[in-house]
């Protein structure tokens, strides 16, 4: 079996999840922040130290085509993170009703504080 590359920490918290990462086999034992694309705004999407744990569901009047996209996704229904965050607080303050969090997780293999991946 091949030495893994990273160990990966995970702290996926009830309101964020931050990621750091150390490369095992570099000079190096410094964990390295990992910096999180998220959409922050409609058609904006910029990297945080932190993905805030909530989920944005527009209906399809509510956001332009595309304007949710990342990167490597660009018909997304939904937004994870700052914009979703932002949205929950409009929404609650408009209708005086508490949003509810939510941490979603999609095609996680496995969660957990250490979890080494082969490069």
């Amino acid at each position: 079996m091949k030495k893994p590359r990273y160990l990966i920490g995970i702290d996926l918290g009830t309101t964020n999840t931050v990621v750091y990462y150390l490369d095992i086999q570099g000079e190096s034992v410094d964990p390295v922040l990992f910096r999180i694309p998220q959409v922050t705004d409609l058609g904006e999407t910029e990297e945080n130290d932190v993905l805030s744990s909530f989920l944005y569901l527009p209906d399809d009047k509510e956001v332009p085509k595309n304007a949710l996209s990342l990167p490597w996704e660009k018909n997304l229904d939904f937004s994870l993170g700052q914009l979703a965050r932002k949205k929950c607080f409009t929404y609650a303050w408009k209708s005086r009703l508490l949003c509810k969090i939510l941490v979603v997780c999609r095609q996680c293999r496995s969660v957990g504080s250490n979890i080494a991946v082969e490069s």
